[in-house]
């Protein structure tokens, strides 16, 4: 029974994620297409309500797999460049 119990925790748990992983990026392309494909790290994680170092995360993996670009201004902050 506890063997069951763990099995429908783990899928439980899949489908949190899956579900997460779907919202970030309904969020992203909302920012992206309000932005004219420009954002921040602060504009994501401020509008999907995460943390800033799980929206750089985001951001890094988003850009890599959509080959954004991106500047760094003279403050550190990183501008993502979506097209």
């Amino acid at each position: 029974m506890s063997w069951s119990l763990l099995q429908q925790n783990r899928k439980e748990k899949a489908l949190l994620l899956e579900s997460e992983q779907k919202r970030l990026q309904l969020v992203l392309l909302e920012l992206i297409e309000q932005n004219a494909g420009r954002i921040t790290v602060l504009q994501l994680a401020k509008k999907a309500e995460i943390s800033t170092q799980l929206a750089k995360q985001y951001l890094d993996e988003k850009a890599k797999e959509l080959n954004a670009n991106f500047e760094v201004n003279e403050e550190g902050n990183v501008l993502y460049h979506f097209s």
